[in-house]
């Protein structure tokens, strides 16, 4: 599950919950990235606060104790300027605050931001937007691995949905760490379907098989007014053959999210 839904986060206490959750649901990762806490894409550059890591601490344990893998992502994209290495500190730094409390997966997270360079600095640096994020994504690497070598970075690109084909994901697949793992979202950004044909092409484009982010059951923005409860479908058997992963989007509606993502868990397990 990625907490990456805008409007309200889900609370402490629902997360505590949503964790034991997952592990009956056969999960084993949880990651926090939602969209309208300050910490994760306003104020990104500012270390984590004293309540947020004691909270983390606990979910952490939480995690442990359900064997489930817990950590939180950053979404520098809207202030970030990628040729500077104090933002890549800074990146690094938040990552290191979470590692500290067990963390071993990271979420680097470039979606939804301005799809154009803005930064003097970055412009004269770089041929294009995609290859900051290339290089921006590989010096954080970089720098977590030296504190953590067992550390798991997960990036979600800026384009993140389509035919798997595009010019921005070859530049990843070209010049990406191969050990950085890319979120992906399918054909659409709510896919109807996720196949391995689909699947095999990004591989091919990318060079490492794609960490499917599912954007369901989440009901947000335009999809506010639906209610996704119904069963996880669409998806192929033996997909999980040809992807790293899945993470499902659940709705800021904890309590209804608990339905579809029992089956999404029960695809997982047997697809």
């Amino acid at each position: 599950v990625i907490e990456g839904f805008y409007g309200n986060p889900w609370t402490h206490t629902q997360r505590l919950r949503g964790i034991e959750h997952f592990a009956d649901f056969g999960m084993n990762l949880f990651l926090l990235a939602p969209k309208d806490a300050a910490w994760q894409r306003l104020r990104w550059r500012e270390p984590l606060s004293a309540d947020f890591i004691a909270d983390m601490r606990e979910l952490l344990a939480a995690g442990a104790r359900h064997a489930v893998n817990v950590s939180a992502c950053v979404s520098p994209g809207l202030s970030v300027q990628y040729s500077d290495a104090a933002d890549v500190a800074a990146v690094v730094a938040k990552f290191a605050q979470l590692a500290a409390l067990g963390a071993t997966h990271f979420g680097l997270l470039l979606d939804d931001i301005p799809d154009t360079l803005s930064n003097d600095d970055d412009i004269a640096r770089y041929a294009s937007v995609a290859h900051a994020h290339a290089d921006f994504a590989n010096r954080v690497r970089e720098s977590l691995i030296a504190l953590l070598p067992a550390a798991h970075l997960i990036l979600c690109p800026m384009h993140y949905a389509g035919r798997g084909t595009e010019p921005y994901l070859q530049v990843m697949g070209d010049e990406l760490h191969p050990q950085i793992e890319l979120m992906w979202t399918g054909r659409d950004i709510c896919s109807t379907y996720l196949d391995i044909a689909d699947a095999v092409i990004f591989d091919r484009t990318t060079r490492r098989p794609p960490f499917y982010w599912d954007n369901y059951p989440v009901n947000d923005g335009a999809m506010a007014r639906r209610l996704h409860i119904g069963p996880f479908h669409g998806r192929e058997a033996g997909l999980h053959r040809y992807s790293a992963g899945l993470l499902a989007n659940p709705m800021e509606l904890f309590e209804a999210s608990l339905l579809p993502l029992g089956t999404v868990g029960a695809y997982l397990w047997d697809t």
